[in-house]
């Protein structure tokens, strides 16, 4: 009924619709399984089974990997249209990249509300942050942002800011999880 009053709305993805499953995965079960120990409380009680956290939030990413594979599996069982060679790896690279942004994010806030609000803020405040650059640092730098669904792994141009820019996020994941590894 609230629906009616708000007028047309229109909604509209920067993916295709073969992959709006796989990112609705990475970007609400990957925060969720990734903060849920912190949430839980577990590390205080856990101390039957000894684990180590970077095992523990490998698993977590790679089972959510897989529920977003099946997800981008279903909607192509479904009818979506299927993409090109190059559409399909550029499209999995970028629930990768989103999958190592979000993980780097939820254990930097260790809460699940928090990471979806960040999450969202920065997908909104990203775009017209870039528009206010100047036309010279403009792609360098919206190369290098974190991805949430902003990297274009398409525009080969600028291939080389964005690897480095993810080899930085792998470093501070890296350090996320030693810095974790006394307490659990």
């Amino acid at each position: 009924m609230g629906a009616q009053h708000l007028g047309p709305v229109a909604l509209s993805a920067s993916a295709p619709g073969w992959l709006l499953p796989a990112h609705a995965a990475v970007a609400l079960l990957l925060p969720y399984l990734v903060t849920l120990e912190d949430g839980l409380g577990t590390p205080r009680w856990l101390k039957t089974t000894p684990t180590h956290p970077s095992r523990v939030v490998a698993a977590k990413v790679v089972l959510v990997l897989a529920v977003a594979l099946l997800g981008a599996a279903m909607a192509l069982a479904l009818g979506s249209p299927l993409p090109t060679p190059t559409q399909a790896l550029t499209g999995l690279l970028g629930v990768l990249s989103s999958t190592l942004t979000l993980t780097v994010l939820s254990l930097l806030t260790r809460h699940f509300a928090a990471t979806l609000v960040i999450g969202v803020v920065w997908l909104q405040l990203a775009p017209a942050l870039l528009t206010l650059l100047p036309e010279g640092v403009r792609g360098t730098l919206g190369a290098m942002l974190p991805a949430l669904g902003l990297t274009q792994f398409g525009d080969t141009a600028q291939l080389l800011p964005r690897l480095l820019a993810h080899a930085l996020l792998l470093l501070v994941l890296w350090a996320l999880l030693r810095r974790r590894a006394p307490h659990w």
